[in-house]
């Protein structure tokens, strides 16, 4: 990459999270699997002018969206350009036959067509009419600028914005600070204490040598493209999932880590599982009110027995098996405790990087590579208030996962249910593979979120499943396929 033809502005270096993704994305930047997409669904009487005026200084505000990118030698750079307050493009199709399937294939065309961030703008916004009183705004981005965090903050200020253009009142000023900023205080934590107590917990987390539970890729009949597949997770398990969340006073993302764990580990045939952790990478006011590419993978290392959770014929083998599934439920309920506390344990570790340039040479601790499984809880994505319309947020995509990732998303104490994604990188496996993954899995889940606690531990205080970044699937108006991929993949 090469940079001669960039604008004239103060250039600045680029994020740890973007200096990752831009030596992974250097052979070919305007590859489509770099994209990022989502819609709101909006629902009631859109003011599409003022909606184009909320864009405008929404994104004035946001310096994520503005930026173009160059390489001089090996040192690569970013700056920040003017906003662009092109109209914004609209596009009717109430009149199609089957209006969400033309939005469908719309945005769907617009995700297989790349972008370059050296020369253009990484972003693109439309208007898609669907009916009367029924609207997609979509969003498409280059990965390296933003991650799904920060989409979300970006959209919520497009929603402020509107709201109080279309209320007559004063626009509220934003809270956003600069990208300057936030690489001041990335390379002030790079030689501060923290920095150093975050690389020692992880040396001791990492320290034991660890097997690889996820897959370790294929030739030939492999993907040469990233894949997904998708599924809602059936309402009674989604029941029970919260059911067994209240009963051991956590989180029920917590209990779906443990899931996703014990059946990694049933599946590898080890109890030694680490799983990747995607977290927001956000621990300072500057970063929680800034669009920008911060999120960062941990890895979780838990211990999960799995024993084998049938039961027995009656009599004497009977009792055995019941006393087996009340151990397997037992070391379940353990492992559940386990999450909440090592994920509270990497939170407060979260702003080291694995692999970034910025590691120290020969340190010795690794983490990483295509074998990795890892999951991403994305709890942030709600609606959004647009005036006196009624909307809903939608991912449709995230960039390529480097190994296999595990997105889930939706908000189940709001009635909104879950949607389950796994997201496989490059010569990771088949769509068929991925597709069977997703099964296994939402059958290991409906076993382990319907299988009574016993023995419960006490909640830790002050620790949490929660973590934030990249990215979930398509729904409603939007079908999505069992099984998706760009265009021309295997």
């Amino acid at each position: 990459m090469t940079g001669n033809d960039a604008p004239p502005h103060p250039r600045f270096p680029l994020l740890a999270a973007q200096q990752r993704m831009w030596a992974q994305g250097a052979a070919a930047p305007a590859d489509p699997a770099h994209n990022c997409g989502a819609y709101v669904e909006i629902r009631g009487d859109l003011d599409p002018v003022l909606l184009e005026r909320a864009l405008h200084t929404a994104l004035a505000g946001t310096e994520a969206l503005r930026v173009r990118f160059g390489q001089d030698h090996s040192f690569p750079w970013q700056c920040v350009v003017p906003a662009d307050e092109a109209p914004l493009p609209r596009h009717d199709l109430s009149g199609r036959t089957g209006p969400a399937d033309a939005a469908a294939a719309w945005m769907a065309e617009r995700l297989d067509e790349g972008s370059d961030p050296r020369s253009g703008p990484p972003y693109e916004h439309a208007l898609l009419t669907l009916g009367e009183r029924h609207h997609l705004l979509f969003l498409r981005h280059h990965r390296v600028v933003a991650d799904t965090y920060s989409r979300h903050q970006y959209l919520r200020r497009v929603a402020e914005v509107y709201t109080a253009l279309a209320a007559g009142s004063d626009v509220p000023g934003s809270r956003a600070g600069t990208l300057t900023q936030l690489v001041g205080e990335e390379m002030a934590y790079q030689h501060s204490g923290q920095a150093a107590r975050d690389e020692a917990y992880w040396r001791e987390v990492l320290a034991a040598p660890y097997p690889e539970t996820g897959p370790a890729g294929r030739d030939g009949a492999a993907a040469v493209r990233p894949l997904r597949a998708a599924a809602r997770l059936p309402d009674e398990v989604v029941a029970a999932l919260l059911g067994t969340a209240r009963e051991a006073r956590t989180r029920w993302s917590a209990v779906l880590i443990a899931a996703l764990a014990a059946h990694l580990g049933e599946r590898a045939g080890t109890d030694d599982v680490v799983l990747g952790l995607m977290v927001a990478g956000r621990l300072t006011r500057a970063a929680l009110n800034t669009p920008a590419n911060l999120a960062n993978e941990l890895p979780l290392r838990l211990r999960t027995p799995a024993p084998a959770r049938t039961a027995g014929p009656a009599g004497p083998a009977g009792r055995a098996g019941r006393a087996g599934r009340a151990g397997a439920d037992d070391a379940f309920a353990a492992l559940v405790g386990q999450v909440s506390e090592r994920v509270g344990g990497a939170l407060r570790h979260q702003r080291h990087r694995f692999g970034s340039p910025d590691a120290p040479a020969g340190h010795g601790h690794g983490y990483g590579g295509p074998g990795r499984t890892s999951v991403n809880i994305l709890s942030f994505e709600r609606g959004l208030r647009f005036g006196d319309c009624v909307t809903t947020l939608r991912t449709l995509a995230a960039g390529p996962a480097d190994g296999l990732r595990l997105n889930v998303s939706g908000d189940p104490q709001a009635g909104r249910g879950l949607t389950l994604e796994f997201a496989a990188g490059p010569g990771v496996c088949t769509a068929g593979e991925l597709a069977g993954r997703l099964e296994e899995f939402t059958e290991s889940l409906r076993r382990y979120a319907a299988a009574p606690l016993r023995g419960t531990p006490a909640p830790v205080r002050g620790k949490s499943a929660r973590s934030v970044s990249a990215s979930p699937v398509t729904a409603s108006p939007v079908p999505a396929p069992s099984v998706s991929a760009p265009a021309g993949a295997s």
